[in-house]
């Protein structure tokens, strides 16, 4: 089955806590297990709300970079861009990182969607299900994680079957390397759209 080859951001990811600490013996072990698996250059701040642990981009972090990495990207994904379609603008004029991943933003909502010939670029909400593989005591659990991006790049149909995830992992890695300068590099995943 065919779906589209996105380059996002992950922007916040959503465990549950429940879920998590059925299989895990105690919820240190848990949270380390979370630490290692999504938060590693801590990158994210996580907080427990009610069932679910949440990780979400530090906001000084964005504050400072978000446009900054954007148009990098932007220019090393599309070699003719600009920012035409004002999608830096409509980030730089909120000013507000709640708002930048938010359906209520409207300039970013009818700014960030260019399709055309030379002119193709995205900023979408998407979500992809993750698991965190755990082992404890001989046993292996896997504690599933829903993963929220800003799509940055979306490209035509791919098919599953072509791709291993060593070769995804092989494209993050080169983006990752040519945004050496930020720490939101870290932040940066590939995925096939649902």
């Amino acid at each position: 089955m065919g779906q589209y080859l996105a380059i996002g951001i992950t922007n916040a990811i959503v465990v549950n806590k429940e879920e998590g600490l059925r299989r895990v013996e105690n919820q240190k072990s848990f949270r380390n297990a979370l630490n290692q698996r999504y938060n590693p250059t801590g990158l994210y701040d996580c907080v427990a709300q009610g069932k679910y642990v949440v990780f979400t981009l530090k906001e000084d972090i964005l504050l400072e970079e978000w446009t900054s990495v954007l148009e990098t990207f932007y220019k090393l994904r599309y070699p003719n861009w600009t920012d035409d379609g004002n999608v830096l603008k409509a980030l730089k004029e909120t000013n507000d990182p709640q708002l930048w991943f938010s359906e209520k933003h409207e300039p970013m909502r009818t700014s960030g969607h260019l399709y055309g010939e030379e002119r193709e670029y995205y900023y979408q909400k998407d979500y992809r299900r993750d698991y965190i593989r755990y082992y404890e005591k001989g046993w292996c659990w896997d504690i599933p994680a829903t993963m929220h991006s800003v799509n940055l790049s979306v490209d035509g149909k791919a098919y599953m079957e072509c791709f291993g995830y060593g070769v995804i992992d092989f494209f993050e890695r080169l983006i990752k390397d040519k945004l050496q300068g930020f720490r939101l590099k870290d932040a940066f995943n590939i995925h096939f759209t649902l």
